[in-house]
């Protein structure tokens, strides 16, 4: 429900953006309120989705203001947006199909346990910051000092390939034993050169890759899959499971996990561009579902679309941009599609409806 009596969310005032000389926006004014869903709606090269790239951080505006609760903003870059809570689906959904939902849902923001859950889960040893790489196996001559089961890494410890001695060693990255040093021990290397290097890097991570970059503090994958859950309840996800790889999800449940992933960090405003394009109809009666339950959690919803039936369903308000300007304001309840087309088409000036 529109709320008229509060400050907006967000507040967009006169946005202009020109690409040479073509000016995709010309003053465009934009309000949303907590608890609604504005639904900004045009022909092609209306500059729909050129405004959300403004909301988003992806693109700066050569004029204009953005206001968040009434304080004016700025947002040079789509984490700058993230960290105001601006959250964004563009229609490409950027997900990985080779991860399952809860590896897409934290993908660059992964949690990690703390030192206390550390100690906890590792019971006394060492953790994954001493983890090893270890001296040749029983029998199996290695003339770099490596391990016979990472061919070619060719690690070795600064002191001597027979440093640190057979109890220096902790938990190889398999979870079988390596002698060997630590890696935060005396030190390794590569021989002809220090550290391990980026190919050799990029092997380990190899080894085990739920779990890359894990030479740190492991990831917290109770915590993760706890809050994607929590998430997928408040949306009324249909996914079998929070580990269920996104491969063989439908493109319906693949528009929920994106739309669940905006809800990481808990966003203030949340843009939609284009959600139920190629989406059968029972996969966008879902995702309809999805963004009413993005409103009724309180969020602030700019919902970018070509689908009228779509709109009418769950827009609380309609603005129209035609030409790169806004040409048409309409409360969704009461607009006829007729006034609503004909702003789209420039049959009409601007107004409200």
């Amino acid at each position: 429900m529109t709320t008229t009596h509060t400050p907006p969310v967000l507040s967009l005032r006169g946005i202009h953006k020109a690409f040479g000389h073509v000016e995709a926006l010309t003053d465009v004014d934009l309000d949303v309120h907590a608890h609604e869903v504005v639904a900004l709606v045009g022909d092609n090269a209306a500059g729909k989705s050129t405004l959300a790239k403004i909301i988003s951080g992806v693109l700066q505006p050569d004029a204009g203001f953005i206001e968040l609760d009434g304080e004016p903003v700025t947002v040079p870059s789509p984490a700058a947006a993230h960290a105001l809570g601006i959250a964004t689906v563009f229609q490409d959904l950027a997900l990985c199909e080779n991860l399952d939902v809860v590896e897409n849902l934290y993908l660059g923001r992964e949690l990690r346990q703390t030192r206390r859950g550390l100690a906890r889960t590792a019971k006394g040893r060492r953790g994954l910051g001493r983890r090893v790489l270890g001296r040749r196996a029983p029998g199996r001559p290695d003339p770099d000092g490596g391990d016979p089961r990472l061919p070619g890494l060719g690690w070795r410890s600064a002191d001597g390939p027979d440093s640190g001695g057979p109890d220096s060693g902790g938990p190889s990255l398999d979870g079988s034993r390596l002698d060997g040093p630590s890696l935060d021990g005396p030190g390794l290397e590569r021989p002809g050169g220090p550290g391990l290097g980026r190919a050799g890097m990029s092997r380990l991570e190899n080894l085990e890759p739920h779990r890359r970059g894990g030479l740190g503090t492991p990831l917290d994958d109770a915590e993760m899959e706890e809050e994607a859950r929590r998430i997928l309840t408040s949306l009324t996800a249909n996914i079998p499971s929070v580990r269920t790889p996104l491969s063989v999800l439908s493109a319906g449940q693949r528009q929920t996990v994106a739309i669940a992933r905006t809800l990481l960090g808990h966003p203030r405003v949340v843009v939609l561009d284009e959600p139920t394009a190629s989406l059968s109809v029972a996969h966008t009666a879902e995702v309809l579902t999805h963004i009413e339950s993005l409103r009724d959690l309180g969020h602030a919803v700019v919902l970018i679309s070509h689908n009228m039936s779509d709109v009418r369903a769950v827009a609380d308000r309609i603005e129209v941009l035609r030409h790169g300007r806004n040409n048409g304001s309409f409360e969704a309840r009461s607009a006829t599609y007729e006034k609503v087309v004909a702003a789209i088409t420039g049959a009409t000036a601007l107004g409200r409806g």
